[in-house]
This record gives C-alpha cells, structure tokens and sequence, in this order.
C-alpha cells in the first residue's frame, strides 16, 4: 500500500501454488521494475524459492526482493540464493520504495537502511533501519489483492506492531480470516 501510495502500480500475487505458475506470470514481468516476496518461515520458503526461480528463468535480469519474517530472522541464509538479488530486514514499507526509486535513477544502494544486497558475489547489510512511527502508513490495500471476497474484508483484523525482541525492533503480525 505504502508503495502504491507513492505512485508504484503494485500487483499483489496471492500463493503461488494454485498458478500455472510459468503461464501465469509471464504477462506481469512486462514492464516490472522489481519483483517483491514477503516470506515467513518453514513451508512458504518452497513456494518463494520456486516463484524466484521461475521469474529468474522467464527474466533473467529483473531484480527480485524478499521481505517479511524469514528474510529478517535469516537475512544471510536467505539472501545467499542465487535468485535473490535485495533483502529487507525488519519493517518494509519505507525501504521498498527507497529501493525501488534507487533502482529506477541507478542510485547508490548504501543509504537503504534495512537493506542487504550482493555486488560481485559479495552479500551488503546496509546498518537496520531505525524505528519510526508506523501510524502514517496506509492500511492493507484490499483492491491490490483481486479475488478477495468483500466478506472478509469487513471481518479482517490488522494489527501491527513496533516493539518485539531486541534483535528484531520491527515485525508485523496479520491477522485475516481464511477466505
């Protein structure tokens, strides 16, 4: 939402496995300045791992960026496969747009906080972003998600939160009905 806010067309993709995933996705990378998945632990990792290969193998040189619990609690692990290019560590909304404005002026990456990224082989981690106030960002932009049933939209619950554990000062938790 934030990034669609600042003038982004965002398109959300909701799991993976109920695509023909190659056939599927090959009409939204025309055009993509950068491909986002947000991850948590445990089984979801197959599903984002398979997305950024496909997307490596339909185009090879769109940047791909993982985000969300697994990227901040394993940000090595995570960024070392070969199909992620960006990493955001902690609370996302401001650094995805400051990398998207980097990436559409060819600006210098090291003032991301938040951010960890390869350059020859190498893996960056920018310092963490510090807190800021997470009232301003918009709220969950149901229209970005097509198929959402406007049932669940009523019932949806969002909370965020800005305190957590000392190694992790930002972490969001959703909670939404199954649809």
């Amino acid at each position: 939402a934030y990034a669609k806010k600042n003038g982004y067309n965002v398109k959300l993709i909701k799991n993976i496995r109920f695509l023909d995933i190659e056939n599927d996705l090959r009409p939204f990378l025309n055009d993509t300045l950068l491909v986002g998945i947000s991850c948590m632990t445990g089984d979801p990792i197959k599903n984002g791992i398979e997305f950024s290969r496909v997307v490596k193998k339909i185009a090879p040189d769109l940047p791909i960026v993982w985000g969300g619990y697994h990227a901040t609690l394993e940000p090595g692990q995570t960024i070392s496969n070969e199909n992620i290019d960006f990493l955001i560590r902690g609370w996302g909304e401001e650094p995805i747009v400051e990398l998207l404005e980097a990436l559409k002026k060819q600006k210098d990456l090291r003032g991301i906080a938040g951010l960890s990224y390869k350059i020859g082989g190498q893996i960056i981690h920018n310092p963490i972003r510090k807190f800021s106030d997470i009232n301003p960002f918009p709220r969950y932009d149901y229209d970005l998600q097509e198929g959402f049933k406007e049932s669940s939209r009523r019932l949806g619950k969002r909370l965020r939160s800005g305190s957590g554990w000392p190694q992790v000062p930002w972490f969001k938790i959703d909670h939404r009905p199954p649809l």
